[in-house]
């Protein structure tokens, strides 16, 4: 079963939380020019242990993600939310939210194939649809902003399944391997 952990940090204690984070993170937090990065960051941590308070977060990989052998896991975090997808088989998610003065239609013209633009010119909810469903199947694939957006259509029916949420004050979408009905979304 894939669950999705969703965190609103609207009232959320940035000091206790790094206060109660592993080193790394603190000083990856430390790191952070904005405190809502920050608090993000410790805030994902949490989250972590939280989900999966069995597992060893100590050990990382290469990229400096905890390595959790047998346990697929994604995070991702906008504005106030932080949000946790876990399974056993790939996930990516993603969650954004919309952003003041962002020319949306031009990003769409720029990154999304012709049939995501259509769908997106109508609002910025849309487009942001489009955005977080290209970005978690980025994440579920692994490849990141590595490949280029335009090079797939997230309406193609050969992707493996999507799920888009709207949560308050953004929206979030889960690319997970197993079908959607064995997803599971969890308010934290």
């Amino acid at each position: 079963m894939t669950r999705v952990y969703c965190c609103d940090l609207t009232d959320t204690d940035y000091d206790r939380l790094f206060a109660q984070a592993s080193q790394g993170r603190q000083k990856r937090a430390l790191a952070c020019r904005y405190r809502e990065d920050a608090l993000a960051c410790v805030a994902a941590e949490a989250l972590l242990r939280k989900a999966l308070p069995e597992a060893d977060l100590s050990q990382m990989t290469t990229e400096g993600k905890p390595a959790l052998p047998g346990i697929c896991f994604n995070l991702s975090h906008s504005g106030h939310w932080v949000v946790l997808a876990v399974g056993d088989q790939p996930v990516g998610i993603d969650v954004e939210c919309p952003k003041p003065g962002r020319d949306w239609q031009r990003l769409a013209a720029r990154y999304f194939t012709p049939e995501e633009q259509s769908f997106a010119q109508e609002s910025q909810t849309r487009f942001l649809q489009v955005w977080t469903g290209k970005e978690s199947y980025l994440k579920y694939t692994g490849e990141g902003l590595r490949r280029p957006l335009q090079s797939f259509c997230i309406f193609d029916p050969a992707l493996p399944p999507m799920r888009t949420w709207e949560l308050p004050g953004a929206v979030m979408t889960l690319c997970a391997q197993e079908p959607a009905e064995n997803w599971e979304i969890v308010q934290l």
